[in-house]
């Protein structure tokens, strides 16, 4: 079966501005979606994209099997990404290193500027490592919650910063 690659129109680019939480200046960058199939249904507010999905705009990179993004008054609200696993990086500001995220589901809500990741979750940052069912990325504050689920565990790894010679 033949690959069909899918890049989003100008108009639903515009839809998508608001996605990035990277680097100020990848704001004003055009942001890519491409994937084997894509659904746009204005009416519900809901676009679907299927099978090897990669969503990038400048240091933000999303890979899923299925994103599916969620528009309110054509603005996006909320986009889901599932797969196994979902993976997403971004470089939130300079200061900050990499950060590196995998679970089954990926859901990122823009108004809280909240990352949940669900299903053997695992964030990453330089070498601090947080690991657990579900693990919560308040990007805003930089505050990171772990859940470990019914009978599992968090596992927390924080590495100290070296002490100059």
């Amino acid at each position: 079966m033949a690959r069909t690659r899918f890049t989003l129109t100008a108009f639903a680019l515009g839809l998508f501005a608001t996605v990035s939480h990277a680097l100020p200046e990848d704001r004003d960058l055009p942001l890519q979606v491409t994937s084997d199939t894509a659904e746009f249904d204005e009416l519900a507010g809901i676009a679907t994209y299927q099978g090897d999905v990669r969503l990038s705009q400048g240091s933000l990179l999303i890979e899923a099997q299925t994103l599916t993004a969620y528009l309110d008054e054509g603005q996006v609200v909320r986009l889901t990404a599932q797969g196994q696993p979902a993976f997403f990086e971004d470089v939130p500001n300079l200061t900050q290193g990499m950060i590196t995220g995998t679970a089954s589901e990926i859901e990122w809500t823009l108004d809280t500027e909240s990352m949940l990741l669900s299903g053997s979750a695992v964030l990453t940052q330089d070498t601090n490592r947080f690991a657990g069912e579900q693990v919560n990325y308040l990007q805003k504050t930089g505050v990171i919650e772990a859940q470990g689920g019914d009978a599992g565990r968090v596992e927390m790894t924080l590495t100290p910063k070296k002490s100059d010679p």
